[in-house]
């Protein structure tokens, strides 16, 4: 049983863009749920364009343009207790809410999931 996965990253970096490729590859014919969270730091905005794309905004920084892939499901969880997502811990003892983008998918046999972070000026 298990699924075997097999991440990728690419940095184009002429055109500023992070492409996140997520290979899964189950070993039996059974339902799998992929769990993507990206998590951020406190100081990180995040607007949401639409189901799958997210911006996310820093105060003296140009934004990152989140594109989840088509399978994905995609929400943004706060401080969130049960189960734990959405902290951030600065120091020992400490914690504030943070955004964590939580995506998942539901796949057999094999699935590859793509993630782009594009900078935007």
């Amino acid at each position: 049983m298990g699924v075997t996965h097999r991440r990728t990253l690419i940095f184009d970096k002429e055109n500023e863009v992070i492409t996140i490729t997520d290979d899964l590859v189950a070993k039996t014919s059974q339902e799998y749920i992929a769990e993507i969270p990206l998590h951020l730091h406190p100081s990180v905005n995040v607007e949401k364009a639409d189901n799958q794309r997210y911006i996310l905004l820093h105060d003296k920084t140009r934004s990152v343009e989140v594109q989840f892939d088509s399978l994905l499901h995609s929400k943004e969880v706060r401080g969130q207790e049960d189960p734990i997502l959405g902290w951030y811990s600065p120091s020992f003892r400490i914690k504030e809410p943070t955004t964590v983008l939580y995506s998942t998918a539901t796949f057999k046999g094999s699935a590859q999931l793509i993630t782009t972070l594009t900078v935007k000026n």
